[in-house]
């Protein structure tokens, strides 16, 4: 969709401002397989196509990020958790660019307790084929499976990247390609380690 409005202006004109509803056509990935769920995509005023996790401190406002948004700033979160399912069948996580102890502990706590029970970690290099250069670009990988944005990326407009304001925010990805119940174990595993070691 992104390459479709860069080169058809038309159709961004047409889309700006809308919500392009894409179905999911992963074959191979419990859940996820043609028509088996949809994803909501904005293609904002400024022509940006985005999802939602991709708007938490951009230029466009839509009433779900807004009131998740509002949430965050009421509770101002001491700990962030955005369990989300990512690209391969690895496990693997996104934070702020850092040198906080804490925040590099938590995260080692949290690909630790995945790894531990046999699970693969990603590394950038693999993931890079899916997320294509300009996002590898924005990344650093400061250990196996733990991947640090850069400030002023797209990634710093997710929950994650937004919640990094008020204290440790972590992105966990379970590889979309293992099954629901494993995908659903990576992320209980990586969970719990983080809670004990914040506590």
């Amino acid at each position: 969709l992104s390459d479709l409005v860069k080169a058809q202006p038309d159709v961004l004109e047409r889309l700006r401002g809308k919500r392009v509803i894409l179905p999911a056509n992963a074959p191979g990935c419990p859940g996820c397989e043609k028509f088996d769920r949809a994803y909501t995509t904005i293609v904002t005023d400024t022509g940006r196509v985005a999802n939602l996790n991709r708007l938490f401190s951009a230029e466009q406002s839509v009433p779900e990020v807004d009131s998740v948004r509002a949430l965050v700033d009421t509770v101002k979160p001491g700990l962030t958790l955005d369990c989300h399912e990512g690209f391969g069948d690895k496990f693997y996580l996104f934070t702020t660019l850092t040198i906080d102890p804490r925040w590099i502990e938590l995260a080692q706590s949290i690909t630790g307790a995945v790894a531990s029970r046999g699970q693969p970690l990603a590394r950038l290099q693999e993931l890079s084929r899916e997320m294509g250069p300009d996002t590898v670009a924005t990344l650093t990988e400061i250990g196996d499976g733990i991947l640090a944005h850069k400030p002023s990326t797209e990634l710093e407009d997710s929950l994650g990247g937004y919640c990094g304001r008020y204290g440790p925010s972590f992105t966990l990805e379970s590889g979309m390609f293992n099954s629901l119940e494993r995908r659903a174990d990576f992320q209980v595993w990586g969970v719990l380690a983080a809670l004990e070691t914040w506590e």
